[in-house]
């Protein structure tokens, strides 16, 4: 794999050890939620830009 991928501008990303930090809370954070009977939902991370093409032009980010 090429050494220069760049995540999109305003992607997180988490490495260790940092990663460790993050994936504790959130397992703390399902505890919580699965007591007071939320669940988990799965939502598009990414959008087809013709969505956003319509609404704001071709000459945005």
């Amino acid at each position: 794999m090429s050494g220069d991928f760049q995540a999109p501008k305003g992607v997180s990303e988490y490495f260790p050890p940092r990663s460790g930090i993050f994936e504790k809370v959130v397992r703390k954070l399902e505890q919580v939620s699965l007591a007071a009977n939320y669940h988990l939902i799965e939502l598009p991370v990414f959008e087809d830009t013709q969505l956003f093409t319509r609404g704001v032009g071709e000459s945005t980010d």
